[in-house]
């Protein structure tokens, strides 16, 4: 579960252990004694034992079996860590002597007792571990130099080696399957890491240290010297029928075989090693398929080799056999699926003969993900999930494939041609670029089929659809529906329309119209209200930015159709043509902090001197209703995340009383109200000629005007893509700086860390919302998460429990 970060006292002067009993026993409690050690448990604590212990042991035997698991790092070194937390939470807590430490001299040995654990010892144990006590310094450093770490590395019992470099710092090779281990010790004595690829480096002082992994366990043969070794044909161990092969460990094997075939269609000249498959041989411990000598290299045909081992591998059904795939999270999923719709997007656009785009698989699943070995199918060799497509084409347009699109054949399933037509890029954490040199790889390929109607069969191509539930993304006829919408809105041909690739649930466009340019926001959800109050708070919204830019506020323009109207309609959606902005995006960690407080403020002046009267139907009351509800249910998701639970348990203080608390700040005279921007972040400012302008109202609301400048305090102390920019020095610069541009009553100021309970728990619940699924992960939005309920426990004081 954890690594050594110090070796405090390590001996090997115990005598074998007296016991060898497991039993249980009823008295006035109960004990679970296994060998010397003795748990006491009240029946509650027994019965959590025994529920969670049948359960979870069903399941870790089953994955033992699945996986032929072995002890230790030897004979397999297992990388994978297998830990199941059905039924983790324990709902009794410790009986029987919580707080008890308790050293004593008894009839039967000597007991140490550790709240409800006793240990057992003989007398000349425990004289062992008495001056094991004694020669105890807590205080004594942490590893420092190369050969202290070094000792550090085999306490922790790891595979490694270790050598110097030219300019001072030292190299160090770790197996790979001691990757988990090596990072949280070196950073847990206190070294600082910075990664490139694969490859990490640390540094502490004047010591620097590159650590590099390698999978080859012939690198570290010397802590294999005692295991059983076996050499067998590589056909006998793929043919074996009593059990499938692991599917990650086929495509590292055949992945290793297409490497070596690469490097010998490659070479200057013959290699001397065999390419008949019959002739290979498979080490069982170093886990290498070993290629004889050949003396007669220049005879071999390599094409027709590499095609005879395919042939075999279809004989053992092992031709098409994906790897185990790792998920990526949320987050990341949707990330992802909008980068496939800028790419698809580009791709329509450029293509005049596509008249609609179909996404499907994994990409429209969200089970997007990287392999644990690369995915070898024929002679490619995949890093990561395919981006599945179908086009369909319009015959009556000349198409001419773009350059980079790779015809492949046509598929037997919807007649459709099969073309390569990109790649999204993937980072490769596994780092098989390194362990296959050879091989070319495809990241995120996106396959496309494409369909051409009159050569196709629509019968076909329509039950394909239909069998992976596709989604059109791209619709020509779309595209002229709106350019037909706004010429008729605005009484101007359009002279250009492109679609954003905006991370937005809403469909944004750039539109140049009778020669200025304009953004369209065509809007799909409703934020926190209902979808039915979408149009009427769109147009609430126009109202709001309206008012704010007659009296000089620094805000978008709104563009009005020929009959006067903000916001008109596309195929039933509200549409609102806004004025480009042409400035600079807020990039972290240089924030101008002060620039967008002052913004802010002078937004919210506005309102109050010139007494700008709007409807206030639209209040922040949803929200809260909406976000309060959740906590309780993300408190429960997150139970597999110690910091998370420690997280949820201080904010639950907060939590409990969150109605009471907004209801107090929205009660008071003394606390201004006015139209809430409502999405104060960095994001949503532009800089132009020095001066932050604020667009995007469409969560703006009436209420007081501190969740604003909570909110934005909150949202200018975070990064945006790097949690390494988180900051929550910046939120008292924010707050200082709203408060230098406008007065605050002393209502308002006492109100302040009101005003971040209820913004700062709402914002962490929807924060942990979005790293659901991935507990312990250390991804931006969980440590967004954990730095603001982290900064809301220092300032208001809260304590823990968990």
């Amino acid at each position: 579960m954890g690594v050594i970060l110090k070796v405090l006292h390590r001996s090997e002067k115990l005598k074998k252990a007296p016991f060898r009993n497991l039993f249980l026993d009823m008295e006035e409690n109960i004990h679970i004694h296994y060998r010397d050690l003795r748990i006491e448990l009240s029946r509650g604590e027994f019965e959590d034992i025994v529920n969670t212990f049948t359960k979870q042991s069903a399941e870790l035997m089953k994955a033992i079996k699945d996986s032929n698991y072995q002890d230790g790092v030897l004979p397999n070194a297992n990388h994978e860590e297998l830990r199941i937390w059905t039924d983790s939470r324990l709902e009794n807590d410790v009986v029987y002597h919580p707080h008890r430490i308790s050293l004593e001299e008894c009839t039967d040995g000597f007991h140490l007792h550790l709240r409800n654990y006793k240990l057992l010892l003989e007398r000349d144990d425990f004289h062992v571990l008495v001056q094991a006590f004694k020669d105890l310094d807590l205080d004594a450093p942490h590893a420092s130099t190369m050969d202290e770490i070094v000792e550090l590395l085999d306490a922790n019992d790891l595979h490694y080696h270790v050598e110097e470099s030219n300019d001072g710092a030292f190299r160090l090779t770790v197996a790979s399957y001691h990757e988990p281990k090596i990072r949280p010790i070196l950073v847990g004595i206190g070294m600082d890491r910075t990664a490139s690829g694969r490859t990490q480096t640390f540094t502490k002082d004047a010591l620097k240290i590159v650590v590099d992994y390698s999978r080859d366990r012939a690198d570290f043969k010397e802590h294999f010297v005692d295991a059983p070794r076996t050499v067998t044909p590589l056909t006998t161990v793929l043919a074996a029928r009593d059990k499938a092969p692991d599917p990650n460990w086929l495509n590292a094997m055949k992945a290793r075989v297409l490497d070596t075939f690469t490097l010998v269609a490659n070479a200057d000249g013959p290699l001397t090693m065999n390419l008949d498959f019959n002739a290979w041989l498979y080490d069982g411990l170093y886990d290498k398929v070993i290629f004889p000598f050949d003396p007669a290299p220049e005879k071999t045909d390599i094409k027709r080799a590499y095609r005879d081992w395919s042939k075999f591998l279809s004989s053992v059904d092992m031709y098409f056999v994906k790897p185990s795939k790792v998920p990526f999270n949320g987050a990341k999923q949707k990330a992802l699926y909008d980068s496939v719709l800028k790419a698809v997007n580009r791709t329509a656009a450029a293509v005049p003969a596509i008249s609609k785009i179909w996404i499907m698989g994994s990409a429209l699943n969200g089970t997007m993900g990287f392999y644990k070995s690369p995915f070898i199918h024929s002679e490619w060799a995949k890093l990561a999930s395919d981006v599945d497509l179908l086009i369909e084409m319009d015959d009556s347009k000349t198409f001419t494939p773009p350059e980079d699109w790779t015809y492949i054949n046509v598929s037997s399933t919807n007649g459709c041609a099969i073309f390569h037509i990109g790649e999204l890029p993937f980072s490769d954490v596994f780092g098989h670029r390194k362990e296959y040199p050879n091989l070319k790889y495809f990241d995120h390929l996106i396959d496309a089929y494409v369909y051409f109607p009159a050569k196709g069969n629509k019968e076909k191509k329509d039950a394909f659809l239909e069998k992976f539930k596709a989604r059109p993304v791209f619709d020509r006829a779309d595209e002229i529906n709106l350019r037909t919408a706004l010429e008729s809105a605005f009484g101007s041909t359009i002279e250009r329309l492109q679609k954003l690739d905006v991370a937005t649930e809403n469909d944004l466009y750039e539109v140049s119209i009778g020669g200025r340019n304009n953004i369209l926001k065509v809007y799909r959800v409703s934020g926190n209200y209902s979808s039915t109050q979408l149009a009427a708070h769109t147009a609430y919204e126009c109202q709001l930015v309206g008012a704010i830019k007659e009296f000089g506020g620094a805000v978008a323009a709104i563009r009005k159709t020929t009959d006067g109207h903000a916001v008109f309609e596309i195929n039933g959606s509200p549409a609102v043509l806004f004025e480009k902005l042409d400035g600079e995006e807020l990039t972290p960690p240089h924030y101008p902090v002060a620039e967008a407080a002052q913004a802010l403020a002078h937004y919210h002046v506005l309102q109050i001197d010139n007494d700008v009267k709007l409807d206030t139907d639209f209040t922040f009351d949803p929200t809260v209703d909406i976000w309060h509800v959740e906590f309780e249910r993300f408190a429960g998701e997150s139970e597999g995340d110690e910091k998370l639970v420690v997280a949820f348990d201080a904010l639950r203080q907060v939590h409990t009383g969150l109605k009471e608390t907004y209801g107090r700040i929205s009660g008071q005279p003394e606390v201004r109200q006015v139209h809430n921007h409502g999405d104060v972040q960095p994001r949503n400012f532009i800089m132009m000629d020095g001066t932050p302008w604020l667009f995007d109202f469409q969560n703006a609301f009436h209420g007081p005007r501190i969740f604003d400048l909570v909110e934005g305090a909150i949202e200018f102390s975070w990064g945006l893509k790097d949690p390494k920019d988180n900051d929550f020095q910046r939120y008292d610069e924010f707050v200082a700086a709203y408060i230098d541009a406008t007065v605050l009553s002393d209502a308002e100021r006492d109100s302040l860390n009101d005003a971040l309970k209820v913004i700062g728990t709402i914002k962490f619940i929807k924060e942990v919302r979005m790293i659901k699924g991935d507990a312990g992960k250390n991804n931006l939005r969980r440590r967004r998460a954990l730095d603001l309920a982290d900064f809301m426990r220092r300032r208001l004081t809260l304590e823990t429990t968990a």
